[in-house]
């Protein structure tokens, strides 16, 4: 194996299994298992195959941050901890 796809595996090993900091390497990340079906995987596999992402993890979190740019999003953050504060007062 070239040195240039040694480094390429290592860095996506780095990546996927020791990821201890997250984009731009500035934020912890935590582990989570996630079980897909196989319309799913391959849906992260075309991101990666597209060089959209690097990594399956990349793959969710890049999905994650598409969801988050929705504004329906934040109006879900705000009801959600709406519902917490009135949980709360049982």
């Amino acid at each position: 194996m070239k040195r240039v796809e040694l480094e390429r595996v290592q860095q996506k090993f780095d990546e996927e299994v020791r990821p201890e900091l997250g984009p731009g390497r500035d934020q912890p990340l935590t582990s989570v298992m996630a079980r897909l079906g196989q319309e799913d995987l391959e849906t992260v596999d075309t991101l990666i195959a597209g060089g959209i992402v690097s990594s399956r993890a990349d793959a969710v979190r890049w999905a994650l941050a598409r969801i988050r740019e929705r504004p329906a999003y934040e109006q879900l953050r705000t009801r959600a901890r709406e519902i917490e504060a009135l949980k709360s007062q049982f």
